[in-house]
């Protein structure tokens, strides 16, 4: 399988929208088929304002993209802007 992080970024003042959505895109992550190795919040240093998810998934591309396609936030058009790349570890690890 292969290591990919996925940076996903709010469009500015979609706050409630996604907070109205919060729920339903944790019972998304929760899903069983993708190896989810890592999700986290991307937070301003400053104000600490939520402007983004971060993920490590381990998959295929392919299913990746599904995924993707599928989140209740993308649905709703909450994203600016989506980045995917291929990961390869040169130091220490995930277990």
């Amino acid at each position: 399988m292969t290591l990919y992080s996925v940076i996903a970024r709010f469009k500015p003042g979609v706050d409630a929208e996604r907070e109205a959505l919060h729920a339903a895109f944790g019972d998304h992550l929760r899903q069983p088929l993708l190896h989810i190795r890592l999700a986290a919040q991307i937070r301003h240093p400053d104000t600490g304002e939520r402007q983004g998810v971060l993920l490590l998934m381990e998959d295929d591309r392919a299913a990746i993209d599904h995924f993707l396609e599928l989140s209740p936030y993308r649905a709703a058009g909450l994203y600016e802007r989506i980045e995917i790349d291929e990961l390869l570890i040169e130091a220490g690890g995930l277990n």
